[in-house]
């Protein structure tokens, strides 16, 4: 038994080592690749043309649903090939006001690789294969190679001595031609960037004026604070608006508890409402989220459950939106500036020498930050960064292990039965499910861990504290590169030879005695090992990137959208809010398909000069991929969060490293087959990289990051200038558009569809749900036993529309399954939202304050900009039912002090004022040092702990009071839904001419 056991483990050890050594395809091999790469593109390829004028939805859902508001792309024609023609007319410089920059800059990139590798293909075809084949011809062991495979003959392997040199003087013309070609893009980017930041909707545009701040001393967390900050700095501008970051406690956890819940009802529901008039005779079951500590343990019932913990979250959000304190800050804070260039002038100064702890960027969209990571102190992030940068260099290396196990038996499933006999047995037995496992497995394994690295990547970036989410894309392309330039690069290229170093090394010291460090080195011979490697796996590489051909054409076919989605939708049961976000265009993902554009770069460049045949083989992928991934990105894809093209100096840098890789493979050929004098011949390359370098950075980083605009740029921009919106300069803008959206975002309600509307009162029970007395487990009950032998028929529309259940639905009809239907609902949501804790209309108290608050107040209400927070952008899909605080910070001069007033269900207070009278609570709630009557009348107010609570009730006590301060303007209004006082209401009533006048004079 133990020899059994010890020759197993001695042949999966030579399994292992197999599966790194590449495999050596012959020149049939590679002409039968490139056979049905061609071929299987080409039938793919007629596919899509066919279906495409078929289905908009999958293939140009952009053409009804564009990025940017009124810029839809060319209308597609019907003929298959119309398509082609839309995409060679739209040049870059139209393709921007589109797209965006990130998505132009991404067909930039691949353009720039693509005629990289078109003038390297030349050459290389042109020049080194002639060379290579020339002169292994002339070699005495030419005959039996070329028998063997004349493939190895356009590689430099029997080439020894002078004729070497013609690679390395091929080596400085492609790194020069590399090197132009990365400056001049680098140029053509930054212009890109400088136009479109010339333009009325950047240079109006409030992100592109403000700074961002974080890692703020304490004893600065104040709006006051972060202004006298920021003046201490030896480069500075008037500061137009401040606002610190305010402590949002357990909000961020509850709400995503509360979408989770959301989600899951809806699913529940679609299943079990499929056929509404012929429900399935079991209830669905769920067990309990491991966050909800007091539900029972077991299965319960789905529907009860999900909508009991859906009210519970709502007033648990409720609670403490209502509890928190203004006087709670965080170390973050945002100051916005009177014109683009004074805040870009101040970025500059503070990149190049911090303020002490503070760090100052430019601000991002607000729809970009990671709300949570924003908050980190500078220990907090460099503590996550440093754990997180060990943890991924500790699964970067435990991966080889995997990957190697993945290497011996999925591309080979006979070797199972080599280490276990049984399985033979399963192979002669059912072969035809032994042939689908070895034709399915394998792809389908490979495709789960592609999918599932990025996942892995993004979440760990996020958890290191990126604070936007551009920032976290771009390090998760970067890890994904290191990840697959380790691992499937150098790692199955060199391995073998670690592997025959060890062993090696291993029986030298079991023999020896007397070793020396030279004959064991003189033993090993590395240098000739890893050449052969190098040579070996070129043929690999070859077929590699011919696959990738063939993935190009079914990246564009879109697949999962067209197949899995339309299985989803006939034969499993999609929720309507599904449904309807697959008419919308998809996100793009950046760092998937940049990770994958350099993998293939890097794997061209390591091996053009060992196998020029690569060349052309990759060129030929960029010439069909920049036309499928325009079209992509005109049609099909969306930028989740935009960037403005930050990610060009990683992608310049990445390029630079992948040169400096190619240069490191033929260094080793050289050593070995020309002596070391011919290798240093290559040693200037990666000095005139490293000079390129800072070269580059001094002359365009500057320039790239910041836009200080030239005489020539104002001059171009004075026919562009207009007022900026008085919503962007009002003091409230800033803090309405950088405020945490958990504390006013709008929670989801869940979606059913309109077909089983008339089943919902029987299966939730709308009437207990506030009722004080029921207890939590009967708030939606099963109402089976209590309405046996009730007709569904009985049930009217008008009857339901009256029932309060309907409010706490969105019920969607069939035909209304669109992304453009679910945008209109968030919309309407938007302006009505449906709040059960707010259900009566409140009354608006507006007292007088500072003057230039006051202003400031009216000029934002004026400008409209409150009536939607599409500013916080359109990824953010949490929706309140509640109407919550709007603060407003007023303009002050630097000189004075401010003056803050905070709205809630529209009701101002200044902060400087004591109340004397009643006084509604604001969700920034501070303890109050006046005495409040209604608290004291009404404890339900502030619900305790233990103690029942009853918004319906408390609502029908709320009266509309007026309150009066002396010198104030006092006046009574009602809740328009908005969370912010709205002036055009028709409500209005002052109560006095005497104040009419001084609102009229204010």
């Amino acid at each position: 038994m133990s020899t059994e056991t010890s020759d197993a483990g001695q042949q999966l050890l030579q399994f292992l080592q197999e599966s790194f050594k590449s495999a050596q395809y012959t020149a049939k091999s590679v002409l039968a690749g490139l056979v049905f790469s061609l071929g299987g593109s080409i039938i793919l390829f007629i596919i899509f043309c066919l279906i495409r004028p078929r289905n908009n939805i999958v293939y140009a859902p952009k053409n009804k649903y564009p990025e940017s508001q009124g810029k839809k792309p060319e209308p597609l024609g019907k003929h298959p090939f119309s398509w082609m023609l839309s995409v060679f007319r739209m040049s870059d410089d139209r393709l921007v006001d589109f797209i965006g920059i990130d998505a132009v800059l991404y067909i930039k990139f691949m353009t720039m690789l693509r005629n990289i590798f078109l003038v390297l293909a030349v050459l290389g075809c042109l020049v080194m294969i002639p060379i290579n084949v020339t002169y292994n011809a002339k070699s005495p062991l030419a005959p039996s190679v070329s028998k063997s495979d004349a493939f190895i003959l356009m590689t430099p392997t029997l080439i020894y001595g002078t004729p070497l040199y013609a690679h390395i003087v091929l080596a400085y013309i492609f790194d020069f031609y590399i090197l132009f070609m990365l400056w001049r893009t680098f140029n053509q980017v930054i212009q890109m960037r400088r136009n479109k930041f010339k333009t009325e909707e950047y240079q109006n545009a409030l992100f592109m004026r403000t700074l961002m701040l974080t890692e703020v001393p304490k004893k600065y967390h104040s709006e006051d604070g972060l202004i006298s900050l920021m003046g201490k700095l030896k480069v500075s501008r008037p500061i137009q608006n401040a606002t610190i970051g305010r402590d949002v406690k357990e909000l961020t956890k509850l709400i995503q508890r509360h979408t989770k819940a959301v989600y899951k009802l809806e699913s529940v529901l679609a299943k079990y409402l499929k056929n509404p008039d012929k429900l399935p005779a079991k209830r669905p079951v769920c067990r309990p989220f491991k966050f909800d500590t007091t539900a029972h343990k077991g299965k319960i019932d789905a529907i009860d459950y999900l909508c009991n913990i859906i009210e519970q979250l709502e007033k648990e959000i409720g609670m403490v939106r209502e509890s928190i304190d203004t006087h709670k800050t965080l170390p973050y804070g945002f100051v916005s500036y009177e014109s683009v260039e004074d805040c870009h002038v101040v970025a500059k100064s503070t990149q190049r020498k911090r303020k002490g702890k503070l760090n100052a960027t430019l601000a991002p969209r607000p729809s970009d930050i990671i709300w949570d990571n924003i908050v980190l102190t500078r220990l907090q992030r460099a503590n996550k960064q440093h754990w997180g940068n060990f943890l991924f260099l500790a699964l970067m290396i435990l991966w080889i292990a995997p990957n190697a196990f993945m290497g011996v038996f999925l591309s080979n499933l006979n070797r199972i039965g080599a280490l276990w006999p049984p399985f033979t047995g399963f192979m002669y037995n059912y072969p035809i499910i032994f042939s689908i496992l070895q034709g399915v497995l394998s792809p389908v394994v490979t495709s789960l861990i592609f999918l599932i690295l990025p996942a892995i990547m993004r979440k760990m970036s996020q958890w290191q504290g990126k604070v936007t989410k551009h920032e976290r894309e771009m390090d998760t392309t970067k890890k994904l590169y290191a990840f697959f330039v380790f691992n499937n690069l150098f790692i199955f290229t060199v391995f073998s030879v670690i592997w025959n170093i060890i062993s090696k090394t291993i029986q030298l010291i079991k023999n020896g005695h007397d070793l020396t460090f030279d004959k064991v080195m003189d033993e090993l011979n590395i240098a000739q090992q890893l050449s052969t490697s190098i040579l070996g796996a070129s043929s690999f590489w070859v077929m590699y990137i011919l696959r990738v051909n063939f993935g190009a054409v079914l990246d564009l076919l879109q697949l999962f959208s067209l197949l899995w989605r339309g299985f989803q939708r006939h034969f499993l049961s999609p929720t309507p809010r599904e449904l309807m976000l697959w008419t919308a265009p998809q996100h793009f993902n950046f760092a998937a398909y940049y990770n994958w554009l350099l993998f293939y770069a890097t794997i061209a460049l390591s091996f053009s000069m060992v196998q020029p045949l690569v060349l052309p083989v990759i060129s030929f992928y960029f010439v069909l991929d920049v036309i499928f991934k325009k079209y992509s990105l005109m049609y099909i894809f969306v930028t989740k969060a935009e960037s403005d093209g930050l990610y060009w100096p990683f992608l310049h840098n990445a390029m630079l490293f992948a040169t400096g890789f190619g240069n490191l493979a033929l260094f080793a050929v050289i050593w070995v087959q020309g002596g070391w004098i011919k290798a240093v011949c290559l040693g200037p390359l990666p000095v005139i990289i490293i000079i390129y370098k800072i070269v580059s950075v001094r002359v365009h980083n500057d320039r790239f990051y910041y836009f200080i605009p030239t005489e020539q740029e104002n001059a171009e921009m004075e026919s562009l200038r207009t007022r900026t919106n008085l919503s962007d300069i009002s003091s409230g803008a800033l803090e309405r558009r950088y405020r945490n959206p958990t504390i006013t975002g709008k929670l989801l309600m869940p979606m059913v569809h309109s077909k089983a509307q008339h089943i919902l009162p029987q299966i939730c029970n709308i009437n207990n749900y506030y009722n004080e007395d029921a207890e939590m487990e009967t708030a939606f009950k099963n109402l089976s036993d209590e309405y046996e032998g009730y007709h569904m028929n009985d049930l009217g529309h008008d009857g339901f529309e009256n029932n309060d259940l309907l409010r706490r639905f969105d019920i969607v009809d069939e035909n209304d399954l669109t992304f453009e239907k679910y945008q209109e609902i968030e919309r309407e949501r938007l302006k009505t939202p449906f709040n059960p804790l707010l259900q009566q209309q409140q009354p608006v108290n507006l007292y007088q304050h500072n003057y230039n608050s006051q202003q400031s107040l009216m000029g934002a209400q004026e400008s409209g900009e409150y009536n939607a927070h599409y500013d916080m952008g359109s990824s953010n899909q949490g929706y309140s039912h509640y109407n919550d605080a709007a603060s407003i910070r007023s303009q002050t001069p630097l000189n004075s002090v401010p003056s803050s007033t905070t709205v809630y269900n529209n009701t101002p207070y200044n902060q400087q004022v004591e109340y004397q009278e009643t006084a509604y609570h604001s969700p920034y709630h501070q303890q109050p040092h006046y005495q409040n009557s209604y608290q004291q009348q009404n404890q339900n107010s502030y619900p305790q702990q233990n103690q029942h609570y009853n918004p319906y009730e408390q609502q029908q006590q709320q009266q509309p009071q007026s309150r009066s301060v002396s010198d104030s303007v006092s006046y009574t209004s009602y809740n328009d839904g908005l969370g912010v006082f709205n002036p055009n209401a028709s409500n209005l009533t002052l109560e006095s001419d005497d104040q009419q006048r001084l609102l009229n004079r204010h």
